[in-house]
């Protein structure tokens, strides 16, 4: 290679090459982190649990709403039914997320498209925070540590397979926004701001986007409130409003229409003290296990290595890192819950902390702020003075201490307490990690100044095997679980017969993970069939099923499919044998057929009012007759809607019923026929939900609820055609605040291009 084309390759490297080479280089970190999820115990497997129970199967519904060229609001093909736009699990507005969408609707699904998307925010999270870090002024080798520290980090390999961590992603372009508006207070940049947030709401886990803000507000407090010069405050002020109004438009349309879901799910009643303080972490053993992994609760550990680096940031460059620190041991107590001093009263006084369980998960914070500080601390050693100065002696005490609190962990802290985790090594490797901890500091600190950068180097590859070291053992918990690529499903699903949308199925773990959105399969229990945001309505026929399977035919239902559980077994079955055999004939395997399944659509003539919502499913549950519904169930509410007339009629006509005719049936609107032989209410087997609206005969009719869960209408007498639409209240404004916050951001990277451009132009030109 000439010496003129190892320059240019040196240009490169050292400049726009940065923008492709760092993240390839976080893909082979994060690709040797999880290697054991390719091949581990000898067979293939992949990232399990959240990942291929909801996400997969999620993508693999809005894959194939691209390819048809839609972008459905309802999924009815899971939980009997639920509103896409008030799921705040499905990143439906999440653009990143589109570009995996397409790549299935272009090429097809593929187990792949959700691994790729999951393990891709790893690489998201290294690389903004290596941004952050360049942006700072931080040399490569030091934004190298800070990216490697975030997915390295227990918290993150722990959460590995959970949306929480997507939002968590982009907390470091925040930080990058920030400081954009801090040097240069105008529109454009409160509108990047704004779309930082925006992009961190849209991801997914609302929590998260707490948790982002929690890491993002004390630095940008101070860095705005630096900022505030006499001068600039009014310019400031106008681009803080610009990014609020830019974050609100495009948030709306994710977050407000959950509150029209959250009164109905049984979410409704999770909030509070209680279920805000549980599934906290413990004081002692999680500050052990930060220095020493095998004396404690390894979950919020970062790795000895890359805190010794964060705790040399707080010796040599305190300015930069203090902010960080102080976060980060914020975050730490609020994991200790009810046994930590702050988030106690952040839950009975601060609003959102209420909502949100598990505070153990406060440690990504933690991990967020400390692995700027690593970065920073490692640029602070590779760049001191070589000479013996108090920064240098500061450093070697760090390394010193570094190793000391590990001795003491080691020897003070009981593995035989109750609250101590089986240590996943044996005690010595927490001195070993120490040592190379000491040494990487001593290294950098000692080494000349054009050479320093090959220690810091060397701590990336420490860092990378640090934590993983102690979580990926053959004693712990397997990173991921057998691949399940659903090959059996045609053969399972063609035993079945006419699988249509006429009828559904309840699926006890017999077909692959939500068989429903992957296949357009109408499977009533759903995988899993238990959310935070599922109808309690919903819940509450399922849990009346473990006793009275029967209950289902009332919802539509045409087979069971019943199997334990590969991970949980029988427990995590709703419907349990044995079957009523007056209900259920047994057909072959784990294959039950419902004698008696209510149609999709049908008449009723005769209703039975219910009092209380436990009396409305007792009926339902006891309105076949002779094979047939007998009725249907009204409640007080929509008792009132239908008229005092036509409920008294209904409440003394003798049985009828007769089933319509499904001449439509796509995500978002139905369409039937009936013939009514008297007035009499029509109920369609789906679940009812605010949005959802009725024509009869092409004119607006008034929607109900009944039989406890589904939607009703009252027709006369005669044919009709009824039309059921869902249209989200306010879906068109939020939509079109979500479009023009997006347009607005577009905007302001369009004029600081043109800018850019003339600013070379009129260089050039001098």
């Amino acid at each position: 290679m000439s010496r003129v084309t190892w320059a240019r390759l040196r240009r490169h490297f050292a400049g726009k090459g940065e923008w492709w080479w760092a993240p390839l280089v976080y893909m082979l970190i994060v690709a040797w982190i999880y290697r054991g999820i390719w091949h581990q115990y000898g067979q293939p497997t992949g990232l399990g649990w959240d990942t291929i129970d909801s996400y997969g199967p999620d993508l693999d519904f809005l894959a194939r709403d691209f390819r048809e060229g839609r972008f459905s609001l309802w999924n009815p093909y899971d939980h009997g039914g639920y509103s896409l736009v008030a799921d705040l699990g499905f990143p439906r507005w999440y653009p990143v997320h589109w570009i995996f969408a397409g790549a299935g609707a272009t090429f097809g699904a593929s187990w792949w498209w959700i691994q790729l998307e999951v393990l891709g925010h790893h690489v998201i999270a290294a690389s903004t925070m290596h941004l952050w870090l360049r942006t700072r002024g931080i040399s490569r080798a030091g934004a190298l540590v800070g990216g490697t520290t975030i997915v390295a980090s227990a918290a993150f390999m722990l959460h590995k397979a959970s949306i929480l961590l997507w939002p968590i992603a982009w907390a470091p372009l925040v930080l990058v926004a920030i400081d954009a508006l801090a040097r240069d207070p105008r529109w454009r940049t409160g509108a990047w701001l704004g779309g930082a947030l925006a992009l961190v709401g849209v991801a997914g886990s609302p929590p998260s986007f707490l948790y982002v803000l929690i890491f993002a507000g004390p630095y940008g407090a101070v860095r705005l409130i630096s900022a505030a010069k006499p001068g600039a405050r009014m310019r400031l002020a106008g681009a803080l409003a610009i990014a609020a109004a830019l974050a609100i438009a495009a948030l709306a349309v994710v977050f407000l229409p959950t509150r029209e879901l959250i009164p109905l799910a049984q979410r409704a009643d999770m909030k509070g003290r209680e279920f805000a303080l549980a599934a906290n972490l413990e004081v002692v053993n999680t500050f052990a296990a930060m220095v020493a992994p095998t004396s404690g609760n390894l979950s919020a550990s970062i790795g000895v290595i890359a805190l010794a680096l964060a705790l040399c940031a707080l010796v040599l460059r305190w300015r930069d890192a203090l902010v960080f620190w102080l976060t980060g041991l914020f975050a730490l107590d609020l994991t200790f819950g009810k046994t930590g001093k702050i988030l106690p009263w952040l839950v009975d006084h601060a609003p959102l902390f209420d909502l949100f369980r598990a505070p153990a998960r406060y440690r990504l914070v933690t991990t967020l702020a400390l692995a700027a500080c690593a970065g920073i601390g490692a640029d602070a050693l590779a760049r001191m003075s070589r000479t013996w100065t108090r920064e240098r002696w500061c450093a070697l005490g760090v390394a010193a201490f570094v190793i000391g609190a590990t001795a003491l962990a080691v020897v003070y802290v009981d593995p035989q307490d109750p609250k101590v985790p089986p240590a996943p090594r044996e005690a010595y490797w927490s001195s070993v990690l120490a040592l190379i901890a000491a040494v990487t500091i001593a290294a950098i600190a000692l080494a000349p100044a054009r050479a320093a950068f090959l220690p810091v180097i060397a701590a990336v590859v420490g860092i990378a095997n640090d934590t993983p070291f102690f979580l990926h053992t053959p004693g712990s918990p397997p990173a991921a679980e057998i691949r399940r690529e659903h090959e059996d499903d045609d053969a399972m699903l063609a035993k079945l017969g006419d699988v249509s949308v006429a009828w559904r199925v309840h699926d006890e773990f017999v077909l692959g993970e939500r068989v429903g959105p992957r296949r357009r399969v109408r499977d009533f229990r759903g995988y899993p069939a238990v959310d935070p945001l599922s109808q309690k309505r919903y819940l509450d026929v399922l849990l009346r099923a473990r006793k009275h399977p029967e209950l289902l035919e009332a919802f539509n239902v045409k087979w069971l499919l019943h199997y334990p559980h590969f991970r949980d077994g029988e427990a995590a079955c709703f419907a349990q044998l044995p079957f009523p055999p007056e209900h259920f004939a047994h057909l072959e395997g784990p294959i039950y057929l419902a004698l008696h399944p209510a149609p999709l659509a049908a008449w009723y003539g005769a209703v039975k009012y219910a009092n209380s919502p436990e009396q409305a499913l007792d009926l339902v549950q006891n309105a076949e007759v002779g094979g047939v519904r007998a009725y249907a169930t009204i409640e007080a509410g929509d008792a009132k809607r239908i008229g005092a007339d036509a409920l008294a009629q209904m409440l003394h006509a003798p049985s009828a019923t007769v089933a319509g005719t499904i001449t439509g049936y796509e995500p978002d609107a139905i369409d039937f026929v009936i013939d009514a032989p008297e007035r009499g209410l029509v109920v369609l087997n789906e679940v009812a939900f605010p949005g959802w609206e009725v024509w009869i005969d092409g004119e607006p009719a008034e929607p109900l609820r009944a039989d406890y869960l589904l939607r009703a209408t009252m027709v006369p007498k005669g044919r009709h055609a009824i039309s059921w639409r869902f249209r989200p209240t306010h879906f068109r404004l939020l939509f079109a605040m979500y479009v023009l916050a997006w347009l607005g951001l577009l905007a302001s990277v369009i004029a600081w291009w043109a800018q850019k451009r003339a600013r070379t132009a009129a260089s050039d030109a001098r």
